[in-house]
């Protein structure tokens, strides 16, 4: 008997060229992995200013897995509260850290119990969205607050929550000074610290970091022998990614996995690798990362990913701040989609056909494949994106 094939398609399309037809050839009997959720975001649905929309609707029809507590934030008017900054929970640096009276967990619980609504899980950033700096005086009192907050949303500390929250990322960009303004050594000796008491708390926490900016040169492979050299607990590794509107290539997220994986492999530590940021910066052309091109980009990003070590991705990020173009974020302030949000619907789709499939048709100048297969064989997903390849369909 022969059995009936469901094809569902998904196609974006930037721009076509004048080059050769591409023929993509779909072998749907060679099974060749599982097409992995990659569907995480920065900042959760709540809305930044009081009259944008919730998006909790939203991330539960993309698909949002994981939502990163990074830069996080309401507005009133030129006033901007970022509250998941530790100097937000935590006002005065002199309290008690053992005292619940200390902490100000109140917008922080709202916006994970919102995450959680939303489907999705929290993937807790414990830092800054702005320059800061730990002396050695405030190391450890620094990390005993870290572990605090957890317990807070684990444990029920302080009239907390059971939430069994995982991830733990310290710091956001302590490679460039715009995150860390001391010396990278100090920053070593703050992760160093700040990972031991969380494990030493709870080992199965999944604590690691530290979202660095460039993944080449010096600055990884000093902090990755420096975990090494001194057992420190190093559960994953997280780097960020953003390219201007000028040179961009999606393909750029594959060349750089593979620079971390190399490094990873160098000091044989077989742990995974997050892109707990990735974007095209919104500073040359701002409709550009939220339009059709900036859609394109998205779906051949994700495809790209595909292929690499790369286990989970945040993109920077979900809300919007005001009513004009919403840059880097995925949805327009009331709700609406961006072509980028489309091409996570559309990744949403091909997910739910886990089984990755052989098929050919991909290069690496943003002309991106990838099928997948139902688990009842019966359905069959292409996504085919074309970011500024010449070819012609």
């Amino acid at each position: 008997m022969r059995r009936k094939i469901i094809l569902v398609c998904s196609i974006f399309i930037f721009c076509l060229g004048n080059a050769q037809l591409i023929n993509i050839d779909v072998d749907c009997d060679s099974v060749i992995g599982e097409i992995k959720s990659l569907q995480g975001m920065n900042c959760g649905p709540l809305p930044i200013r009081s009259w944008g929309a919730d998006l909790s609707q939203q991330f539960r029809e993309i698909g949002v897995d994981y939502v990163r507590t990074h830069d996080v934030m309401i507005r009133y008017d030129s006033i901007t509260i970022l509250v998941w900054d530790i100097d937000y929970i935590f006002p005065d640096s002199l309290a008690n850290p053992y005292d619940p009276l200390s902490y100000n967990f109140i917008p922080a619980d709202s916006q994970i119990q919102a995450i959680i609504n939303a489907g999705a899980k929290p993937f807790i950033r414990l830092g800054y969205s702005k320059p800061y700096y730990i002396g050695v005086e405030f190391r450890r009192k620094w990390a005993e607050i870290c572990k605090h907050i957890i317990m807070h949303y684990n444990d029920g500390w302080a009239t907390g929550f059971y939430y069994d929250i995982e991830y733990c990322e310290i710091w956001n960009e302590p490679d460039i000074p715009n995150f860390w303004t001391g010396t990278s050594s100090e920053f070593y000796a703050l992760y160093d610290t700040t990972a031991k008491v969380l494990k030493s708390y709870n080992p199965n926490l999944i604590v690691g970091g530290p979202g660095i900016a460039w993944v080449q040169g010096n600055w990884i492979v000093d902090f990755l022998d420096y975990c090494k050299t001194n057992s420190v607990p190093l559960d994953f590794i997280s780097w960020h990614t953003y390219e201007d509107t000028i040179n961009a290539n999606p393909y750029i997220v594959f060349r750089k996995a593979e620079i971390v994986q190399q490094l990873l492999d160098s000091f044989n530590l077989p742990i995974p690798q997050y892109l707990t940021e990735w974007n095209i910066s919104e500073r040359q052309n701002p409709w550009w990362t939220c339009g059709i091109k900036g859609g394109a980009y998205t779906a051949s990003f994700l495809v790209y990913m595909q292929n690499t070590p790369i286990t989970m991705a945040h993109r920077y990020r979900a809300n919007a701040n005001s009513s004009g173009p919403p840059s880097s974020a995925t949805w327009y302030i009331d709700g609406s989609y961006t072509k980028p949000a489309y091409a996570f619907m559309a990744f949403k789709k091909l997910i739910e056909t886990p089984n990755r499939i052989s098929c050919n048709g991909s290069d690496v100048l943003g002309y991106a494949v990838i099928t997948g297969k139902s688990e009842t064989g019966d359905t069959v997903t292409i996504l085919i994106s074309d970011f500024q390849s010449p070819n012609q369909g």
